[in-house]
């Protein structure tokens, strides 16, 4: 019943689209570590298993499932001990990671994320672990954008070089050095 290549996968066109990244490593057997969430239910394995049978066999690949609840890994650096001890190196790219998560991301709190992070994921992916940290540990997490909003201490300075906001970082800056408020002008 699950596809067996990622043509048999319907749905899911933002990831699987013509020439959309996922479909484009997997064509050349170069797959990225990713992270697909969702909640259960939604493809997020049998997208796994499509991607590594799609790959040229050239690329050798293989899937292994590791369900993290059955193999009693609660947080992600368990994972990473895990792999270790597979004597597996993921800096020499012969592991590629899928992971897969159930936690459940409001799509407002998404695109608050994106609106305020200034397009660095990084800053993004921290926000996000630490608003899913602060709920509850049963296991099923639902991600609000309060608590996203919560979780993002700071913010981020909006700096469009062409644009108004320019301007107006200029004149806040101009203004506390008037004012001779050193942290107000560093800031």
């Amino acid at each position: 019943m699950r596809p067996r290549s990622l043509d048999e996968v319907l749905g899911q066109d933002h990831l699987l689209s013509g020439d959309s990244l996922l479909l484009s490593a997997s064509a050349c057997g170069r797959l990225p570590s990713i992270i697909l969430w969702g909640p259960p239910g939604t493809g997020k394995t049998s997208i796994a298993r499509a991607l590594v049978s799609s790959c040229p066999p050239s690329a050798s690949y293989r899937f292994v499932s590791l369900s993290a609840v059955t193999a009693g890994v609660k947080e992600p650096p368990h994972l990473s001990t895990l792999i270790k001890q597979a004597s597996i190196d993921p800096q020499r790219g012969i592991l590629a990671t899928i992971k897969a998560t159930t936690v459940e991301i409001e799509d407002s709190a998404v695109k608050f994320l994106s609106l305020n992070c200034d397009g660095d994921g990084l800053v993004a992916l921290n926000v996000l672990e630490a608003a899913a940290r602060a709920l509850a540990p049963d296991g099923h997490l639902y991600v609000a954008c309060d608590n996203v909003k919560e979780a993002l201490t700071c913010k981020h300075l909006a700096y469009d070089r062409a644009g108004e906001e320019h301007y107006n970082l200029i004149s806040a800056l101009h203004k506390s050095m008037r004012r001779g408020d050193a942290d107000a002008a560093i800031y």
